[in-house]
């Protein structure tokens, strides 16, 4: 389960940036009168980019955070190994 919500942010990104790229290519064709929401396409592709934007902000602050975590990990695991070996050196 941890992996796949790891996994959601990037594909998310990619599927919003997606929309927003097809959505740009058909943005010269008017549909406003077919829309229960009164947006042009170009509005919408202008929301899913942004949304997508948002999205690769969320993802980049999850990857930080997981890299300073693993990176604390890491110091806490090298201070555990440094503080055992300096019992063992004054014990013997």
């Amino acid at each position: 389960m941890a992996t796949f919500l790891a996994l959601l942010p990037r594909s998310l990104t990619t599927f919003l940036y997606a929309v927003a790229a097809l959505l740009r290519f058909y943005g010269n064709i008017d549909t406003t009168p077919f829309q229960p929401i009164p947006l042009t396409i170009l509005e919408w592709s202008f929301w899913a980019f942004t949304l997508g934007t948002a999205s690769l902000v969320v993802n980049l602050g999850l990857e930080w955070n997981a890299g300073n975590r693993s990176r604390y990990q890491a110091d806490r695991a090298t201070e555990r190994e440094t503080r055992r070996d300096d019992l063992a050196n004054e014990e013997r």
